[in-house]
């Protein structure tokens, strides 16, 4: 299916496991949720920062200065 390839190559993630999750977040990955706070606080990773993805463009461009 000739749409699926496109939206492969338009995704800038990739889908993994739990284990892996655990292991990039102790070696120091940001882990960025998007939903909003109404959400967050009925649960969320702890390390977790909340950025609601109504915010997400401004947040984005704070991070190239960093």
């Amino acid at each position: 299916m000739p749409n699926d390839q496109y939206e492969e190559e338009a995704l800038p993630f990739a889908t993994i496991g739990t284990d892996e999750a655990k292991k990039m977040i102790e070696a120091g990955a940001r882990v960025i949720d998007v939903r909003q706070p109404d959400e967050w606080v009925r649960g969320h990773i702890p390390e977790a920062e909340l950025v609601p993805i109504s915010g997400i463009y401004s947040f984005g461009k704070a991070l190239k200065d960093l």
